[in-house]
């Protein structure tokens, strides 16, 4: 006998939202197409115009039957206004490569058991893991300027106080024939001076993409230092995975012995970051050493100087600009010029068939 699902977000398909929005049909969960959620789901949505957005609805009776209910449905419902705030900070902002809210609100209707809060987004063509193929010779070019606009949506954010914080191949949108990138999910990003609840978590955004320190408990106190260099790493997680296919952090952490190994990896480890930053920075090193070979010699030389500028665990002394000081350190400006510079030459190189 077929279980039937009663939660509200579940059945939206022909819903009407805002007067404006129709809802034509459920994104299953293995499409990350857009962004999602533990607590969200998916659907394209059309207005008047034939115009598909993106809507996630936020699925507040999954909580229902969790422990700390009333907990955790507070926190689902903050989460999802502190959301609302960020999109439409960004928006008025006019950030170019930040995905957009279009609308959000709440639908209801009498046959319903609560109402179901949504968002509205700008409708992607697909996300960066979907087109990140190692089964065949890789599109050097698109990859450079595909990292190229991310690095531009890191800037953005960080010129209104926002830091990220859960950057990865799926929160990585694709736009106009998939030629332009752009950063989505806002959801566990940090803004300067709000408070969020994901805040006083070690680790904001996805494990397996985030830097060592904070995998190790090493919290800066310093906001800025803290959240943009997180940032920062996670964007030179983001070059090291188009290029190699895995992430750095995990393939870093799979070399250490279980003892050194952080509790929320299974690792038994109880020292202090700097008694293992040796260990990490000399496995490290050996890890970009063995950086694709299957890229163009100077290209890979010039995509691990990145990666070693961008991720280096010493994040205080080794990460980011080193030629700016305190936070400033960690300002995108130098990356994003040098990304520039080398998918313009690799495009170059392409159409001309000279050498990189």
């Amino acid at each position: 006998m077929e279980t039937k699902d009663w939660r509200c977000a579940s059945h939206l398909e022909g819903k009407k939202l805002n007067g404006k929005w129709t809802v034509i049909k459920k994104i299953e969960k293995d499409n990350d197409n857009n962004t999602g959620g533990n607590f969200s789901i998916g659907y394209i949505v059309e207005d008047g115009t034939g115009k598909k957005a993106f809507l996630k609805a936020m699925d507040i009776l999954s909580v229902v039957a969790g422990p700390s209910m009333i907990d955790t449905l507070k926190e689902l419902v903050d989460a999802h206004k502190f959301e609302v705030d960020l999109l439409k900070k960004c928006v008025g902002s006019n950030l170019k490569y930040v995905v957009r809210i279009l609308d959000s609100g709440e639908y209801m209707e009498p046959s319903f058991a609560s109402s179901v809060p949504f968002i509205i987004f700008e409708c992607a063509e697909a996300s960066a893991r979907q087109c990140l193929d190692f089964s065949r010779k890789m599109d050097f070019a698109w990859s450079l300027r595909s990292l190229h606009n991310v690095a531009v949506a890191l800037k953005e954010l960080h010129q209104i106080d926002i830091a990220h914080q859960d950057i990865k191949p799926s929160n990585i949108m694709l736009f106009e024939n998939k030629q332009k990138s752009k950063l989505g999910d806002v959801g566990r990003s940090s803004l300067l001076g709000t408070k969020a609840l994901h805040d006083d978590l070690n680790v904001s955004g996805d494990l397996i993409y985030s830097p060592f320190e904070q995998i190790y408990g090493c919290i800066d106190n310093d906001w800025k230092i803290r959240r943009y260099s997180c940032d920062m790493y996670m964007f030179g997680n983001l070059i090291y995975t188009y290029f190699n296919g895995i992430s750095l952090t995990i393939t870093v952490l799979k070399r250490l012995e279980r003892k050194y190994l952080p509790y929320e990896l299974r690792g038994t480890y109880q020292g202090t970051y700097q008694e293992i930053l040796d260990l990490l920075v000399t496995t490290f090193d050996q890890v970009l050493e063995e950086f694709n070979k299957n890229v163009d010699e100077r290209l890979r030389n010039e995509l691990v100087t990145l990666v070693k500028q961008l991720c280096h665990p010493d994040y205080q002394k080794f990460r980011g600009d080193l030629y700016k000081q305190g936070s400033q350190k960690y300002s995108m400006e130098r990356f994003i010029s040098k990304l520039d510079m080398l998918s313009s030459k690799y495009e170059y190189s392409l159409r001309k068939g000279v050498v990189f």
